[in-house]
């Protein structure tokens, strides 16, 4: 036998049946030394089995096409998300030609330029 402490996801487990059956004797046996546990993992059993009862009807309903997992996904697949297109944009954005210093002087920049031009790529000032 294991000796892990039982913990409270251990009790939670042995009400919902998955435990692994090594695992479910050890919790039986806790219960059986810790009646005060045991009486508060048996009101646990009790109000599983009065859900399932009160759900058993619409347990066996099929489900609405749009909660259906296998379409939830095709539907991502295929259409790219707000967020891509966003994240698209702002990329786009964020990519652009630097300024040349010369633009901002103005006339004065533009001067300079072509007489550099005309002087063979010497500038005079």
């Amino acid at each position: 036998m294991n000796h892990r402490p039982i913990t409270e996801d251990d009790l939670h487990a042995y009400v919902d049946h998955a435990l692994e059956p090594e695992r479910r004797a050890e919790v039986a046996t806790y219960l059986e030394d810790h009646p005060d546990v045991a009486k508060r993992i048996s009101v646990f059993s009790d109000q599983r089995e009065l859900l399932r009862a009160a759900l058993a009807p619409i347990a066996d309903e099929p489900l609405a096409p749009e909660l259906n997992l296998s379409r939830i996904i095709e539907q991502r697949t295929r259409r790219p998300s707000l967020v891509c297109w966003a994240m698209a944009a702002m990329l786009l954005l964020s990519i652009r030609r630097p300024r040349r210093l010369g633009r901002a002087r103005g006339a004065a920049g533009v001067a300079g330029r072509i007489g550099c031009a005309r002087s063979g790529g010497h500038r005079f000032v």
